[in-house]
């Protein structure tokens, strides 16, 4: 499954679509149980999911960034399967502002600990919501 493919599941479908909004989303990304990971690699990775999260436009709807659903993927890698495959387990939370007030309530805390999906340096995450995109 391709990257940005498996996080909009994760995403998308997780919190049903019809109720999507924007967010801004922290993002980390641990190799320390792999030996075979370039540091290099991981940031790319890191960077790459941060602003695939945080600056698509997910709805119609304009937010002013404290709207926006705050929220914080982990995701720790397990096995790299390939050069371009690995096997990871992946945390998401996410947090809401309460309309009117100055706090937030949490929405989703998910844990999947068989992610698996491919990643290349330098590609750009692509996602369709009406096909599959490698």
């Amino acid at each position: 499954m391709g990257f940005a493919h498996g996080l909009a599941l994760h995403f998308g479908e997780g919190w049903g679509g019809a109720f999507a909004q924007e967010l801004n989303c922290s993002v980390q990304i641990s190799s320390q149980q792999l030996s075979d990971v370039d540091k290099t690699l991981t940031d790319a990775m890191q960077k790459s999911v941060y602003e695939f999260i945080n600056n698509r436009k997910w709805t119609d709807d304009n937010y002013i960034q404290h709207e926006k659903i705050d929220c914080s993927i982990l995701i720790n890698l397990t096995d790299r399967v390939s050069a371009d495959e690995f096997k990871a387990t992946i945390n998401i939370q996410s947090r809401r502002p309460v309309y009117r007030t100055s706090y937030n309530t949490n929405m989703l805390s998910y844990v999947d600990n068989d992610f698996q999906f491919r990643y290349v340096q330098f590609e750009t995450l692509e996602y369709s919501e009406n096909s599959y995109v490698s």
